[in-house]
């Protein structure tokens, strides 16, 4: 039977020098509730950084034996999906089929057609992130990626842009070439793709981006959902990936 996993998270990774994690009200549910444990039964315990731990459930403890280097499943490149947010709750479906398509950070931006308002996407970027965290968990991934604060599109170029080495923006422009014909593999610094919310992006976005190096591609004849253009994109990029190695 495979041992269930936790992750955890980032303020109680400091906790693992000591061994022992005090455990937050829904990690309880999730271990006593869903995965059905009791006091003394084992699971892993995943810091999200790389590293699984033997871990013993004890009352509202977890007792944390030595790290063991998680089996790798990751890209082996960083993959940043920087997105306009969709409406409603598609960023949720966005987060978690991301993650699990190995995604290493997401960035949930605000873009001149943004619906979303400015408040409301802090109010939502901690589930956003405990859905990463369950994503994580289900693909056995070893890194939980981090979803940044909300930011204005303008902002986010202006602090990121310059971190990245292969810079892409997903338009539905036709005579945009094809994301396949832009893949280079040999390029060893973090990777961008930027996906627009409904309605694209502006020809002002599209400008300012291509002003930071960012490179119009184009995921195919059909026009793609805010939520779907996204997914597409990352499935192609690690595709690309994982062919090469």
């Amino acid at each position: 039977m495979r041992r269930q996993r936790l992750t955890l998270l980032p303020q109680q990774r400091p906790d693992l020098e000591r061994q022992v994690i005090a455990l937050t009200e829904p990690q309880m549910h999730y271990l006593r509730h869903v995965l059905r444990l009791r006091d003394g039964d084992k699971f892993w315990l995943l810091d999200g950084v790389g590293s699984w731990y033997e871990t013993q459930l004890q009352g509202t403890l977890a007792q944390v034996g030595e790290p063991t280097l998680a089996p790798s499943q990751e890209l082996g490149i960083e993959l940043h999906l920087a997105i306009a947010m969709p409406k409603g709750t598609a960023m949720e479906s966005v987060v978690r089929h991301a993650t699990e398509l190995g995604v290493h950070h997401i960035h949930p931006l605000w873009s001149d057609r943004t619906v979303n308002r400015h408040d409301l996407g802090r109010q939502k970027l901690q589930r956003w992130q405990r859905i990463a965290s369950e994503a994580a968990e289900l693909s056995l991934r070893s890194h939980c990626p981090p979803v940044s604060a909300p930011q204005d599109y303008s902002q986010w170029l202006a602090n990121w842009a310059d971190t990245f080495g292969q810079k892409l923006i997903a338009v539905t422009d036709r005579g945009a070439p094809h994301l396949l014909n832009l893949w280079a593999s040999n390029c060893d610094r973090p990777m961008a793709l930027l996906t627009g919310c409904e309605g694209g992006w502006t020809a002002r976005e599209t400008q300012a981006a291509q002003d930071y190096g960012f490179r119009p591609c184009s995921l195919g004849d059909r026009t793609l959902s805010a939520v779907t253009a996204p997914l597409a994109g990352l499935s192609l990029l690690a595709a690309l990936w994982e062919s090469q190695q």
